[in-house]
């Protein structure tokens, strides 16, 4: 078995991840067994009730969890950065909102790292990400990356679910026929323009499929990787 760790680079809200209160930094928790079916892939519940079956021992890494979960605070998670104790409503559920003040400390940290990741992208893909207008931070890191090396050609692969389009990539040629195109595809081409931006209307898992099949590594190449024929 393979596992990659690298960055996730999402500002929105997770179920699983925490907003320290002592020292502001955030937290994810994905489990203690690299398992797909993991009973502990989720946090630990609000109720010990939820629970029920699964040793506490599977989700309490100390003493203090520990003590905790013996008193019915069973969603007690330490701080990964300093070990405060953080519990289910310290969940940024979510993270960007004009109406949320101040934002949280983390966001601009996240937003930071998209911007250098971004400018240095030759292919981006938007799976269930429309690009909307009004979405000027992430538009800017985009356009940034256009402006920077004109000569360098940045493809932009969308994936979404959309009836009246197959499963399997359109690419340019065969988008340009297409009517009506979907809103994401059009935010897309304004940006990127029309020859670097192909899409897929399946949607996911389908993406990650050949045909019927399990997910394939040829699959998961063909969605990160596009080369011009």
């Amino acid at each position: 078995m393979r596992i990659r760790v690298n960055r996730f680079l999402f500002p929105h809200g997770c179920l699983w991840w925490r907003e320290c209160p002592n020292c502001g930094k955030l937290s994810s928790y994905m489990g203690d067994v690299w398992r797909a079916d993991s009973e502990t892939l989720l946090p630990p519940p609000p109720l010990k009730a939820f629970a029920h079956g699964i040793p506490f021992e599977s989700w309490c890494k100390d003493d203090k969890e520990r003590d905790e979960w013996c008193l019915g605070k069973v969603d007690a998670r330490a701080c990964v950065h300093c070990e405060t104790l953080t519990y289910a409503h310290h969940t940024p559920v979510v993270m960007q909102t004009s109406f949320k003040t101040p934002p949280p400390p983390f966001l601009e940290e996240i937003q930071r790292e998209m911007r250098v990741v971004v400018r240095e992208a030759d292919h981006i893909v938007l799976m269930g990400y429309s690009l909307p207008p009004d979405d000027v931070t992430y538009r800017a890191f985009l356009a940034a990356r256009i402006r920077k090396d004109s000569e360098r050609q940045v493809m932009c692969s969308v994936v979404g679910k959309q009836v009246g389009y197959e499963n399997r990539w359109l690419h340019p040629e065969e988008l340009q026929t297409r009517d009506p195109l979907p809103e994401a595809v059009i935010q897309a081409q304004q940006l990127f323009g029309r020859d670097n931006v192909r899409y897929f209307g399946g949607g996911i898992p389908d993406v990650f499929l050949d045909g019927d099949a399990a997910v394939t590594a040829h699959a998961v190449d063909r969605l990160l990787t596009w080369e011009r024929p």
